[in-house]
């Protein structure tokens, strides 16, 4: 997926971006899974489990709406990819697939994510603003992790 920093394109049922993180794809991986609760929102059980199959529900920020996102993991590459089913009523009740790759790049992680199977074409626009809003929120949280480490 060729995307320049910060690019959405939401054509073909497929919201698609990317943008160039200085964090390393070991911090990303970790900012995608582990990390998840501590960006996106709450956790609404006190575990998540990290391998192919786990569920999990996240509480949203409450400037992301508060809503409840329930979702699974798919595939589990540490370091470079994370695949998980996603579904939310902000998202119209159905499930939606997101991949996200982790690429090193000359200075830092490019980060590309595809946000497939979301009919409604409004809703496509707003999860592609979504993603680049919350990559400053990530951004932050991994940068605090890796002063606190």
């Amino acid at each position: 997926m060729e995307l320049v920093n910060n690019a959405v394109d939401t054509a073909h049922g497929v919201v698609r971006i990317g943008w160039r993180s200085s964090a390393d794809a070991g911090h990303l991986y970790w900012g995608f899974t582990e990390g998840l609760i501590d960006w996106l929102g709450s956790p609404t059980a006190p575990v998540m489990a990290l391998e192919p199959g786990a569920a999990f529900c996240i509480q949203t920020r409450p400037e992301w709406g508060g809503e409840a996102h329930y979702g699974r993991f798919v595939e589990l590459r540490p370091g470079h990819r994370v695949a998980m089913k996603w579904i939310s009523r902000s998202l119209g009740g159905a499930e939606s697939d997101v991949t996200i790759d982790l690429l090193p790049a000359s200075t830092g992680t490019d980060v590309r994510i595809e946000h497939a199977g979301i009919a409604d074409q409004d809703v496509r626009a707003g999860v592609g603003k979504f993603w680049l809003a919350a990559q400053h929120t990530l951004d932050s949280v991994i940068a605090a992790s890796q002063t606190s480490a």
